[in-house]
């Protein structure tokens, strides 16, 4: 376990981290997600790629003097989702992060919100036997997911 850890127990940890939260059109989507991944460690424990995606959202904007597009008299509305991404606490990686996002978003001011938070990190499992892991459920290959397109 890290010696930075907040709690330290058996099974997990509880780390320091940075959660980034990206807003991005749905048409963007895929683009940013496989970006991300090629150029941001994204990892839990003995899992990568680890990220969530919320869909279902609007973006709303007016773009105003300045902007690419120059100013508009309409408000806009986007059919958009949020990519969630924790990262280890250290500064050097954010700032990699966040260039990889600014750089691959189709805005020029994308809503790009970071908190510090805390975050649970699975230690060794010893309960390979412990009937609520997905992989002893009859339904373990819907929880384990499909395979993503990219």
């Amino acid at each position: 376990m890290p010696r930075e850890a907040l709690i330290s127990e058996k099974n997990f940890c509880v780390v320091k981290q940075w959660m980034i939260v990206v807003q991005t059109p749905v048409q963007s989507l895929e683009h940013l997600v496989s970006a991300i991944e090629k150029n941001i460690e994204l990892v839990q424990g003995n899992y990568s790629h680890c990220m969530y995606i919320r869909s279902g959202g609007k973006t709303r904007f007016k773009s105003e003097d300045g902007a690419y597009g120059g100013q508009e008299a309409n408000v806009r509305i986007v059919d958009s989702s949020e990519i969630i991404l924790t990262i280890a606490y250290d500064l050097q990686l954010l700032a990699c992060a966040l260039s990889v996002i600014k750089y691959h978003h189709v805005h020029e001011e994308p809503t790009i919100s970071i908190t510090e938070t805390w975050g649970c990190l699975s230690g060794k499992d010893d309960t390979r036997d412990n009937p609520n892991r997905y992989w002893n459920r009859q339904d373990a290959e819907a929880i384990h997911g499909e395979v993503a397109r990219n």
